[in-house]
């Protein structure tokens, strides 16, 4: 579908695009959705719900970071003067998942914007990067937290949705979250782990979940279990080959609470072999550059290596 596209804003650390597609669907018109990306995600990447607001046919906005940011290089001032300026054309739909959903709630706040949020966390917040094994790359945390600043008078939409056992996501929205909208709107959803859009995805219900979302319907955040507990099973065996021991666990949470005894003993092994190795290997690596002439050799200091220039 042909787009009319417009930066409205282009920094170094952040760009924000409005995407209009040519065709609109009426029950659609006058509303905005505006979708956040992932942790990992960069100039580069389409926006979170890009795709999604295309075949729809609704107005979107992408809000995309420099890699490695996190989004904490862009304040609520520079939202709030950019979509501020845009309400009086568009109902503000935010939506994200991860750090994506974080940003949705954050940045919703003070514009009084309707916000979904799927699986939220901000692992660069101070509390949350204890909380997780997994280290991302950061520019710090300079956000506030999300409950502070005044906000709009009138409750807009305000929903979440995650997985109650995922210790991470369910912290952070039953504590920062509740007390910033007391108004929320919660959804549980067991077995989706971290990736509740996702989960929704392989169940085929995201995409109505979206539409009813920017309709102001009842969600209905139907889960396939069966089809997310196997997709499950293929990241944990993905994660794992590449060592990435930290999302490989939080698949494994889902998976020993719909495998047997025996099947979840043999993915415990398979970890610890794995992260044995990887400890044996940095090992061998040390034992390797301690043992080479230029880490043995005693050195020179500085003041007897200029000597031996000036006597040569």
């Amino acid at each position: 579908m042909a787009t009319t596209r417009t930066i409205l804003r282009d920094h170094p650390d952040y760009r924000i695009e409005l995407i209009v597609p040519d065709q609109i669907d009426p029950d659609l018109a006058g509303k905005l959705l505006v979708g956040f990306g992932p942790i990992n995600s960069g100039f580069d990447d389409p926006g979170f719900g890009e795709v999604l607001s295309e075949k729809i046919g609704v107005a979107y906005a992408a809000v995309r970071q420099r890699k490695g940011t996190q989004y904490q290089l862009l304040s609520r001032e520079v939202m709030t003067e950019v979509f501020g300026g845009l309400r009086d054309r568009y109902e503000l739909f935010f939506y994200g998942s991860s750090v994506g959903a974080y940003c949705a709630a954050y940045f919703a706040r003070p514009l009084g914007a309707n916000f979904l949020a799927l699986s939220p966390r901000i692992p660069t917040h101070p509390l949350t990067s204890l909380r997780i094994s997994t280290k991302f790359p950061t520019a710090g945390y300079h956000h506030v937290p999300v409950y502070e600043g005044d906000a709009p008078s009138g409750t807009p939409r305000q929903i979440v949705a995650y997985d109650p056992d995922n210790h991470v996501d369910s912290f952070y929205a039953d504590t920062d979250l509740a007390l910033a909208f007391p108004e929320l709107e919660v959804h549980r959803l067991p077995n989706a782990g971290h990736y509740t859009a996702r989960a929704l995805m392989l169940s085929r219900t995201l995409k109505p979940a979206v539409i009813d979302f920017l309709a102001h319907r009842p969600l209905r955040l139907d889960v396939d279990t069966d089809a997310v507990v196997a997709w499950h099973n293929d990241r944990f065996s993905s994660m794992l080959a590449k060592r990435k021991f930290g999302l490989a666990s939080e698949h494994l949470e889902v998976l020993m609470r719909h495998q047997d005894a025996e099947t979840t003993a043999q993915h415990v092994r398979a970890m610890n072999v794995a992260t044995a190795e990887v400890a044996e290997a940095a090992e061998r690596r040390k034992k390797t550059a301690a043992s080479t002439p230029a880490a043995t050799a005693p050195k020179k200091s500085f003041v007897a290596r200029v000597k031996r220039r000036l006597t040569r």
